[in-house]
C-alpha cells in the first residue's frame, strides 16, 4: 500500500473505515470461515475468509496477477460492496475502478512503457521520479484545498502554544516556548499530581 499515490492511500483508507463502520453500527459479529472467499453477510453476522487464506493464495493472487486475478476482484467487489453504504465520502473511492476494472498505481506505471521486460534507461527511471513526484504533490496540493476549510471548534491560534496533557505525565515545552504564567501553575501540579492552592 505504501507505494501508491495518496488518493489510492485514501480510497483504502475510506473502504476499511466503511467497513469497520457496518460492523459496528449494525453489531455484526465478524467470523472467519475456511469456506468464504469473500465478505458474506449472513444475518447478523459477518462471514469473512480466514486469515491463512487471506495471506495465503490471496495475497499470491494479488503479487501475480493482481486484480486481473478473479478470486481478488470478487473480493475486492464484496468489500466494496460491503463497505459502501457507510463511506462517508463515497468520491474517495473513485481511484480504485478505472474502466470498470480495478487499476493498481503499478499497472498503470506500468502501461505508460510500450514493451514489459526491458530495462529502464537511467533518463527513463528519473523521468519515472519525477513524474510521480509531480502527480503526488498534485494529489497532495488539491487535498489540501478541498480540506482547506477548518472544521467549527478546531479554529487554531497561531499565537497561542497548545500543550495538551496526557494522564499523569508532566508536561515538557520546547526549547524557548513558555505557556502562560496559569497554564505554567497548571502542569506543575499535574507534574506533581497536587491540586492548586
Amino acid at each position: 500500500m505504501d507505494a501508491n499515490y495518496p488518493e489510492m492511500v485514501l480510497a483504502l483508507c475510506a473502504l476499511i473505515l466503511g467497513a469497520a463502520e457496518r460492523v459496528r453500527h449494525e453489531r455484526l459479529e465478524v467470523i472467519p470461515s475456511r469456506v468464504a472467499r469473500t465478505l458474506e453477510l449472513d444475518g447478523d453476522r459477518l462471514l469473512v475468509p480466514t486469515f491463512s487464506y487471506l495471506n495465503g493464495e490471496l495475497l499470491d493472487a494479488a503479487v501475480t496477477r493482481g486484480p486481473r486475478d478473479l478470486r481478488i476482484e470478487a473480493y475486492l467487489e464484496s468489500f466494496i460492496g460491503f463497505a459502501s453504504a457507510y463511506l462517508e465520502e463515497p468520491d474517495f473511492i473513485e481511484p480504485l475502478r478505472s474502466s470498470g476494472g480495478y487499476e493498481t498505481t503499478e499497472s498503470e506505471v506500468l502501461r505508460s512503457f510500450p514493451t514489459h521486460g526491458t530495462s529502464l534507461t537511467r533518463d527513463q527511471g528519473l523521468s519515472l521520479v519525477r513524474e510521480s513526484c509531480h502527480r503526488m504533490e498534485e494529489q497532495v496540493s488539491s487535498l489540501r484545498q478541498k480540506h482547506k476549510e477548518t472544521p467549527p471548534g478546531n479554529e487554531l491560534d497561531p499565537e497561542v502554544g497548545r500543550v495538551i496533557y496526557i494522564g499523569d505525565s508532566p508536561a515538557v515545552f520546547a526549547e524557548g516556548a513558555h505557556p502562560e504564567r496559569g497554564d505554567d501553575e497548571k502542569a506543575t501540579m499535574r507534574a506533581a499530581n497536587t491540586e492548586p492552592a
